[in-house]
């Protein structure tokens, strides 16, 4: 076993403390001193630290812990970075009820067996750090959420494809506005081309069935649909494969949008394109979550499942999915939280791996 345990507890309870200790350690089970938290940092820092070292918190829950305003910030705080919590009830003058809310249900067992079986059961090697980001394996396939501005990572490899958010009529305004990702992809590959890359995707829709939508009042337009994908190979002698996909639709009343289930056609569809040339690792932003007003999260989410359920069912040439999450400098913050990022990683290993 190689996951590293927190316990957090009372010190009135020391006790209780060292019993649990020595079960753990009689078990194999790797744990964090707890005492290193005071030692030459301030207690907060020491937190932080136990937190990004230690895989799992154990909360030795008792009448005194539960008073505890710090071992409850303990706790919540390993909650909030998305680690493992077991509650450990190991006092019989409370129970589940005395609880929080969050760490009821299947979140707390008073059997030391069952502490440590769950102890064992977690498998941090599904979620594997990277310089920037985070990925996981679902069998043949890996996903990659990489924190950083797709137009400046390397996809000219010849089995890559770029894929960038379109609405339904493929007239986006932001292939001109370097803060949307279509825009400062575009306008950092194909800068004073934009005309020209415009005049290809017209050429790519010409004899594609469209149907006449109400796009503001007064105003029609010809949609191409959700999830229509238009391939540029090697566009203006770029080196580049690039699939500009639609996953925000207009209309009269309503507005610009994007919806979850959007994505799932626009994934449906990109794997299609990959299929029929041959490529097997794709690079994405965010989809929906622009302009569209998804939020980030959700669709992070909603992208995962589409990419594990392809890969269960047919999409065996695709290799490798990089999902860029924006972040402008390595020390600004995300458009998705880290925490969220390695949440949504987990749930696909485990649900959608098979």
């Amino acid at each position: 076993m190689t996951s590293q345990v927190f316990i957090s507890y009372s010190h009135e309870d020391k006790a209780l403390y060292s019993s649990l200790c020595l079960a753990l350690d009689g078990a194999g089970v790797l744990r964090r001193d707890v005492s290193r938290l005071s030692l030459g940092k301030p207690l907060a820092e020491g937190l932080r630290s136990a937190i990004e070292e230690c895989d799992v918190c154990i909360f030795l829950a008792t009448a005194r812990s539960l008073e505890s305003p710090w071992c409850l910030a303990e706790l919540g705080a390993f909650w909030g970075a998305g680690k493992k919590v077991i509650v450990y009830l190991a006092d019989p003058a409370i129970d589940e009820t005395d609880l929080p809310p969050q760490f009821r249900g299947n979140l707390w067992t008073a059997n030391a067996t069952d502490l440590v079986e769950g102890i064992k059961e977690t498998d941090t090697s599904r979620i594997r750090k990277m310089p920037n980001g985070y990925c996981v394996g679902l069998g043949p396939m890996t996903i990659k959420v990489i924190l950083g501005r797709i137009e400046e990572l390397d996809c000219e490899d010849e089995d890559c494809l770029v894929a960038l958010p379109a609405n339904e009529f493929f007239d986006d305004d932001c292939i001109h506005d370097s803060q949307s990702a279509l825009g400062a992809f575009m306008q950092h590959h194909f800068k004073g081309q934009i005309p020209d890359i415009q005049t290809l995707v017209r050429a790519a829709l010409a004899n594609e069935p469209t149907k006449e939508v109400k796009k503001k009042p007064g105003v029609t337009a010809s949609s191409y649909g959700v999830g229509k994908c238009v391939f540029l190979d090697d566009p203006l002698s770029s080196r580049l494969r690039i699939a500009m996909v639609s996953v925000t639709t207009q209309r009269a009343g309503v507005g610009l949008r994007a919806d979850a289930a959007y994505l799932f056609n626009a994934v449906a569809s990109l794997q299609r394109v990959m299929a029929n040339h041959r490529l097997t690792r794709l690079y994405t932003p965010i989809l929906g979550s622009g302009h569209g007003g998804l939020k980030g999260e959700v669709s992070l989410v909603c992208m995962l499942i589409a990419f594990g359920e392809l890969r269960r069912k047919s999409a065996h040439n695709l290799k490798e999915v990089n999902i860029v999450v924006f972040r402008g400098k390595e020390t600004s913050t995300p458009s998705a939280s880290e925490v969220t990022i390695k949440r949504a990683l987990d749930f696909a290993s485990r649900f959608l791996a098979e």
